[in-house]
């Protein structure tokens, strides 16, 4: 098992991880924007995202954002054709999906961020989301940041588990896409 930061050349497998082991909006906009999300994620220097590979194939990862407050709009001003052309491409098929868009907002946080984490689903259970949290948090700290937060759906009772058993504290609850959501944070000992 290796862990590298997140290159353009792991979007379409990331992406691919991201809807099939994620809930949330961008899993409902499929894989394609997915994939350009993730493509234009790579080169924004605020992104922390890492990529757990075993045998040259992707089999998880964690990724998240310096600068929260914002972000989405810039990862789709980095790659507009890509990102907006799919996303207006996968709303035509799903218009429903845009009162999603329009319920969520931006994050208003200036606090880092740990937007997305997963596991395939044949390697849970082997310490690998540990792994993912831990050298996010290491590279949080060698850029200089001493926290971040997160977001989990309030129904989510293993993710939830999972960062309380971590040490992450809750600080609120909000909502989020229209969904109930707590809020977590984790601060360097």
């Amino acid at each position: 098992m290796t862990l590298q930061p997140l290159r353009p050349s792991h979007a379409a497998a990331v992406a691919s991880c991201h809807t099939a082991c994620l809930r949330g909006l961008l899993s409902e906009l499929g894989t394609a924007v997915a994939t350009a999300f993730y493509g234009a994620a790579a080169g924004l220097p605020e992104t922390v995202a890492l990529v757990a590979t075993a045998a040259a194939q992707p089999v998880g990862f964690v990724a998240g954002s310096l600068r929260p407050d914002g972000y989405y709009r810039r990862v789709a001003l980095a790659a507009p054709l890509a990102v907006g052309g799919r996303l207006a491409a996968r709303l035509a098929v799903r218009p429903a999906l845009l009162r999603h868009l329009l319920a969520g907002g931006e994050a208003a946080s200036t606090v880092p961020e740990l937007l997305f984490l997963a596991v395939a689903p044949s390697q849970r259970g082997q310490g690998l989301g540990a792994t993912l949290c831990a050298a996010f948090e290491e590279a949080l700290q060698a850029r200089g940041a001493t926290c971040y937060e997160l977001a989990v759906e309030a129904d989510n009772a293993a993710a939830i588990g999972f960062y309380e058993h971590r040490g992450l504290q809750r600080v609120a609850t909000l909502t989020e896409f229209g969904l109930p959501r707590y809020r977590y944070r984790w601060s360097a000992p």
